[in-house]
């Protein structure tokens, strides 16, 4: 892989039922587009997967925050189980383009 185009801070790990697991967090730098690749580790282990879906996550209250769920291809349902006990506090992951 070349270099990142971009960095992602996870916030959160989630399942949305029949569409797979959602990493939340902030676009730190550079720029993400769908079938990019995200690099990050989780228990122990480097995961390669890609993007598959970007959504803006709006939430209002005392300060406005944006937010981005970055919507991964996990490798099967097992894998999907497993990150959905995933506890990140701001991980710092990178992101790859699709053409490296």
């Amino acid at each position: 892989m070349k270099n990142p185009v971009a960095s992602f801070q996870i916030s959160a790990c989630f399942k949305i039922a029949a569409r797979g697991i959602v990493l939340a967090g902030t676009i730190k730098d550079g720029y993400i587009s769908i079938g990019d690749t995200i690099v990050f580790s989780a228990f122990d282990q480097l995961r390669r997967r890609k993007i598959i879906g970007i959504e803006s996550i709006r939430s209002s209250g005392p300060i406005d925050v944006n937010n981005t769920g970055i919507l991964i291809r996990c490798e099967n349902e097992a894998e999907m189980e497993e990150l959905r006990q995933w506890e990140v506090e701001n991980y710092l992951a990178q992101i790859f383009s699709e053409s490296d």
